[in-house]
């Protein structure tokens, strides 16, 4: 009766620990590493929004591939911690469109009707500060994750080699 009694304590308190390992499902810094495109899980007529992380911590935020209507913004860059499910960035630049030129799009394929076409500049911000307030991130599936209420799929290799992005950094 006593080895009983120290007996189901143990084994209670090893699967509670068990539980919590298993159900404590962190996103290592190495599986971060790629492209996360936004909302798709195939690239279609070019990529969606995405963001790209890369090993030595620092990421980009590709607002779109094309000509995307009339935003000038298109990518914001900088540096990314990841402290178990939470997100911190530091934003050091941003690349934008200047002499910018709207024009109605050419082709009945094209994803929108208007595209912007100018020279590409990066701009550095002028004092980098990392955000206080993290972004949540969650897996949601293999090769799916959450950023805090939206939805993105890593890329494969080839998906990164096909849209002419430089695989060099993931």
């Amino acid at each position: 009766m006593i080895k009983l009694f120290w007996i189901l304590p143990t084994l209670f308190v090893l699967n509670a620990k068990a539980q919590v390992k298993k159900d404590s499902v962190f996103l290592t810094r190495n599986d971060l590493v790629g492209v996360w495109q936004r909302n798709y899980k195939e690239v279609g007529n070019g990529l969606a929004q995405n963001f790209r992380f890369f090993r030595d911590s620092t990421f980009e935020v590709h607002f779109s591939d094309f000509g995307d209507d009339v935003r000038d913004t298109r990518e914001l860059k900088g540096t990314y911690r990841l402290v178990n499910k939470k997100l911190y960035l530091t934003i050091r630049s941003r690349v934008v469109y200047v002499d910018s030129k709207i024009t109605i799009s050419e082709s009945s394929e094209d994803a929108n009707i208007f595209d912007v076409t100018g020279t590409r500049k990066e701009i550095p911000e002028p004092d980098p500060k990392e955000y206080p307030v993290p972004i949540s991130i969650t897996v949601a599936g293999k090769g799916k994750i959450m950023l805090d209420n939206e939805t993105y799929y890593k890329l494969t290799k080839d998906e990164i080699k096909n849209e002419g992005i430089d695989p060099t950094g993931f």
